[in-house]
């Protein structure tokens, strides 16, 4: 959505902007905001990656959109323990949140617990199976001449994982629940949707490996399809490029596991153009990601 108020005194112009937002969501349904980055927020895109990789790890991420809607951010922060047997087998437990903000009166948050259980098939090949139950609320700050709104609704995910170290196969489904939440009376549908991940990491050099990603989410209005490479240096410096159909294209640059104190760090920053899309909707984001997991 694109929505950004700054009128607090104008009453009249507080319940256009709301309507418009109600109409808005009715044609678009309520989906989560795109992150270009979705391959490090990978228990976000399928529960049953929860604990797959670190004993614990916190992660921040912020979305940020450029130009005439620098005032629409995403803020995300996801927190995952994992305690499993030496051979890969046991549990992951993870907790995130997210808010969607626009301008300074509209608010989308997403409150989620994960749960993941990892099963060893062989010496390298494993399997899981996730869930992610949670709330979804939706509302609109109060004004000196309005009062707020403010909706639930649950909300949840499943997914599957097939994976070994260097490469991974996963499906999820999110809203699973296929419900709806209410703003003024009018139920704004909470629309269910399908995701598919594959990934491969390849060896090219001894200090230099490359890894494609395939990401694929099936929606009810549309298809979305990323297609990203992306190469780690020397086991440190991470560089990329994602094409995003009809949406456009999406540069990466960051570290991987810097030593810090106990553990290790992660910082990946990104920024995305609509170009080559041709698709007038679609605008400039900048993102940023820090993770710490201990070692």
């Amino acid at each position: 959505m694109a929505i950004i108020p700054s009128l607090k005194s104008c009453p009249v112009c507080f319940l256009i902007i709301l309507l418009s937002l109600v109409s808005h969501a009715q044609n678009n349904f309520l989906y989560p905001p795109v992150f270009s980055q979705f391959f490090n927020y990978q228990s976000l895109v399928n529960p049953s990656a929860t604990g797959r990789y670190d004993k614990l790890s916190m992660l921040a991420g912020e979305r940020l959109n450029a130009g005439y809607f620098s005032r629409i951010r995403t803020f995300l922060a996801i927190g995952e323990y994992a305690r499993k047997k030496d051979e890969g087998s046991g549990h992951g437990f993870g907790l995130i949140f997210m808010n969607h903000k626009e301008g300074s009166l509209f608010s989308f948050n997403r409150m989620y617990a994960q749960y993941a259980y990892h099963l060893a098939l062989s010496e390298n090949w494993k399997i899981s199976g996730g869930v992610s139950l949670g709330l979804l609320n939706l509302s609109v700050d109060p004004t000196p001449t309005s009062q707020g709104v403010s909706s639930y609704a649950p909300d949840g995910s499943i997914g599957f994982l097939f994976y070994r170290d260097k490469e991974q196969i996963g499906v999820s489904s999110s809203q699973i629940f296929n419900r709806s939440i209410e703003l003024l009376s009018q139920p704004l549908p909470i629309k269910r949707y399908y995701k598919f991940l594959y990934s491969r990491k390849m060896e090219l050099t001894p200090h230099t490996s490359f890894t494609p990603w395939f990401f694929y989410t099936m929606k009810k209005e549309r298809s979305e399809l990323d297609i990203t490479g992306s190469f780690l240096i020397d086991d440190l410096f991470f560089l990329g490029l994602s094409y995003q159909l009809q949406r456009g294209t999406v540069y990466f640059l960051g570290i991987r596991d810097f030593s810090f104190l106990e553990g290790l760090t992660d910082l990946t920053v990104s920024y995305s153009l609509p170009w080559p899309s041709i698709n007038l909707g679609n605008i400039q984001t900048f993102e940023i990601v820090l993770a710490y997991k201990l070692k």
